[in-house]
């Protein structure tokens, strides 16, 4: 606990490369354990093309634990630091403080959909333009095969692994380990707040959600570094994961007429939520000062 500040970033670097080297690993012995139950080479090179949607939901959940949770505990054990203490997750947030939460990201929906459809109107130069569609068409395509649920089980998987399991392994990686991290280097909480939203929207990797995502993503840390409480940011950030979810579900068994994230958000709708958002988050705030 008492490296220098050199040496803790030294250690930061080297937890998230462990995290990407796991990964890494961790997929090459699917695909290896996969090739032999088919009877195939251990590496065969056409395996790619195969993959079926249960391939791509172990995969994105070997990920998920290998380069968003692996880091923090890496580096909260190397740094000879207690894991629930240095994430503050020792602390619980209130019944008031989680429903102001879940308010609050209700409220914020109509607001961020509004500017995604924004975004998609920005003109860019044709190259770009062709690049970024062909980007979003593919991760579209891919959250399709991803959504595609089979059955209520699959479903209520899905909610707690897209919710649940990204929610907390997001959270302790973009709020607990980067913005605390740089924040304890530099101690400039605005810096750390920002460089950590930015980065949480260059990993999304889509550009016509990148504005919905750093406001979100503001607001995340802005509410980590002044109430210090984790669990409040991972039960908001599960609960408007897990909302998506269930609202594609619902919209695909046909019991919702509209699909959420194809709304049409108009001005007024935008200004409304941008309203009643801040409204709801100033009182949330209010509610969870260290």
């Amino acid at each position: 606990q008492n490296l220098k500040s050199s040496q803790k970033l030294g250690i930061a670097c080297s937890s998230v490369l462990i995290g990407i080297f796991a990964n890494l690993i961790s997929n090459l012995l699917y695909l290896i354990a996969k090739n032999l139950l088919l009877g195939r080479g251990l590496l065969a090179m056409d395996m790619m093309p195969q993959m079926q949607r249960g391939d791509l939901v172990i995969l994105q959940l070997f990920s998920m634990v290998t380069i968003f949770g692996l880091p923090p505990y890496v580096y909260a054990r190397w740094t000879n630091r207690s894991f629930s203490s240095y994430y503050t997750l020792h602390r619980l947030p209130g019944w008031g403080a989680a429903i102001l939460g879940a308010l609050f990201m209700v409220s914020m929906y109509p607001l961020l959909v509004f500017l995604q459809s924004q975004m998609q109107q920005i003109p860019l130069d044709p190259a770009l333009d062709a690049k970024i569609k062909a980007i979003h068409a593919q991760s579209e395509a891919v959250m399709q095969l991803f959504m595609r649920f089979e059955s209520v089980t699959d479903f209520l998987f899905i909610v707690a692994m897209v919710g649940g399991l990204a929610g907390l392994v997001e959270e302790l990686f973009f709020r607990g380990f980067v913005l605390q991290g740089i924040f304890r280097w530099t101690r400039k909480p605005a810096g750390a707040i920002v460089l950590s939203s930015l980065l949480f929207a260059i990993v999304h990797i889509d550009f016509y959600n990148i504005l919905p995502i750093i406001l979100i993503a503001l607001a995340l840390g802005y509410l980590y570094y002044r109430s210090g409480m984790l669990w409040l940011n991972i039960l908001m950030h599960a609960f408007y994961n897990s909302l998506q979810v269930i609202g594609f579900y619902l919209f695909k068994q046909g019991w919702i007429g509209i699909n959420l994230e194809e709304w049409t958000v108009s001005p007024s709708l935008a200004l409304g939520s941008l309203t009643v958002s801040v409204m709801i988050y100033v009182l949330l705030i209010r509610s969870v000062r260290r």
